[in-house]
């Protein structure tokens, strides 16, 4: 089992899990959206980073007075880059089957340590 799915956050926190689709700089990518990080108030972790066939997965520790419940959370997946046909399905998921969403991630992806610093200083930077 991998440290996210073992991981609880911390309280009034929540995981928020993104699937990106493609090979991009994730440094530059979440430079991107500061100012959607801004009007949401986000105070945010990396806690995961892991290379797949098509791009990354993600897990962020997240706490924004905006990110209450599932729906939160899937609005702020999207907002932040995940794969939209992703959060299609888990907003599907949530109101036809009221089953748990982020059905994601693989035990055999590799964490990047690196990557998940340089996250974490350009959070904290963004955040503060």
């Amino acid at each position: 089992m991998v440290l996210h799915s073992l991981r609880k956050p911390r309280k009034n926190y929540r995981l928020v899990k993104l699937d990106i689709d493609e090979k991009v700089d994730l440094v530059k990518f979440f430079s991107e959206k500061e100012t959607v990080i801004k009007t949401l108030e986000a105070k945010i972790r990396c806690l995961y980073v892991a290379e797949t066939n098509k791009g990354y997965h993600v897990v962020l520790e997240v706490k924004s007075p905006y990110l209450n419940n599932d729906r939160d959370q899937i609005f702020f997946q999207l907002i932040l880059g995940s794969d939209p046909v992703r959060e299609a399905l888990n907003w599907r998921r949530l109101y036809i089957m009221d089953n748990s969403i982020n059905v994601l991630f693989n035990k055999k992806e590799r964490i990047d340590k690196e990557l998940i610093k340089k996250l974490n200083k350009l959070f904290k930077r963004i955040c503060n």
